[in-house]
């Protein structure tokens, strides 16, 4: 005669086992869709922070900021050329010179 074992023993004797009677979590964490778009201050802000920290620090920081350090790299250039500092600047037009009324 052979014995069954039941999904509750399985459970209690071997630890790890995933419990298949109950739900699981349905919660997905939500992906950013096409490509992300950093603001002039981001930038200068991040680009700031890498250069104060160490070697380690610097990797723990890309990876929380989920960045690369070519991008890095691209925004460097950009700030060497002055492109970030014209990026700050508020959008929208000028205002109009007064010799022009």
């Amino acid at each position: 005669m052979m014995d069954t074992i039941t999904d509750s023993q399985i459970l209690s004797i071997e630890p790890g086992v995933i419990d298949t009677k109950s739900d699981p979590n349905p919660q997905v964490v939500e992906r950013a869709r096409g490509r992300r778009q950093f603001s002039a201050n981001y930038k200068a802000r991040i680009l700031a922070e890498y250069d104060s920290l160490g070697d380690l620090e610097k990797g723990a920081l890309l990876r929380r900021e989920g960045l690369y350090s070519s991008l890095l790299s691209v925004w460097r250039s950009q700030s060497k050329a002055g492109s970030i500092k014209e990026l700050s600047k508020s959008p929208g037009r000028k205002p109009p010179d007064p010799k022009d009324k």
